[in-house]
């Protein structure tokens, strides 16, 4: 009835986006991707040789004033965002509740259309020491994040999540998804965890729980990376990319 051609109707614009996107596209002079991950994506959908797909990464530095990864933490873990399906948090809860330990809170801060189907899922598995707090004002989320032993990330798909700059930024490690364009770049400073593996995720979590000098070594390094490449950097690479294409 109505609802299949609703239904039908989305499938239909989006098939046809999506072909008017692969025209563009094939015969775009030049075309760039922020990671490596992200490239291969794309050259897949969109039938683009890979070699023909630049790379030019994001700017790191962002406003934000550096934290002290020494600084006094609590037994906390903090997810921050827009609470949609695939931000994964009953599997994080799930997981959180399989490792937990006394003394530790892991704290779900933001809203969104998930927002009463996650907290209905904690309540009815009785799943303890969550704590849902609504969205924060920036200036009280970094404050938040400084605070917070680690900040987590399990989604199921995340392209350039700012919100893992600014953790390590405020002097916070991350436990983060590997399905990022910023997993790459930042493997070296975080704990990645295949979002679809519960096991995996509750064994990030156990081991930064456990492990306050990887945490800090973490956070140090997080923050030099972060900090490394600004405005400049990645303004040089689209210039020389503009005088590639004229020329």
């Amino acid at each position: 009835g109505e609802r299949a051609y609703d239904i039908y109707s989305r499938l239909l614009k989006e098939r046809i986006i999506f072909l008017a996107s692969r025209m563009v596209l094939k015969r775009a002079r030049a075309r760039v991707c922020s990671s490596e991950w992200r490239k291969a994506i794309v050259a897949r959908a969109m039938e683009i040789p890979p070699e023909n797909i630049a790379i030019i990464q994001n700017a790191w530095r962002i406003d934000v004033k550096i934290g002290s990864p020494t600084r006094e933490k609590k037994r906390m873990i903090l997810w921050a965002g827009r609470m949609l399906y695939l931000k994964n948090l009953r599997r994080l809860a799930r997981a959180f509740a399989e490792v937990n330990k006394d003394g530790w809170e892991l704290c779900i801060a933001g809203d969104g259309p998930d927002q009463r189907g996650v907290e209905k899922y904690v309540k009815e598995h009785d799943i303890l020491s969550v704590r849902f707090a609504s969205a924060l004002r920036r200036e009280e989320l970094l404050d938040e994040m400084a605070s917070a032993s680690f900040f987590i990330l399990p989604s199921f798909s995340d392209v350039g999540p700012n919100v893992i700059v600014e953790s390590l930024s405020a002097g916070t490690p991350c436990v983060m998804t590997k399905e990022s364009g910023y997993a790459e770049l930042l493997r070296e400073s975080v704990l990645l965890i295949d979002p679809f593996d519960e096991r995996d995720i509750q064994e990030k979590i156990q081991r930064y729980m456990e492990d306050e000098s990887l945490r800090a070594d973490h956070a140090r390094m997080g923050q030099r990376i972060v900090s490394s490449r600004g405005w400049k950097e990645a303004a040089d690479e689209w210039i020389n990319l503009f005088f590639d294409i004229a020329s």
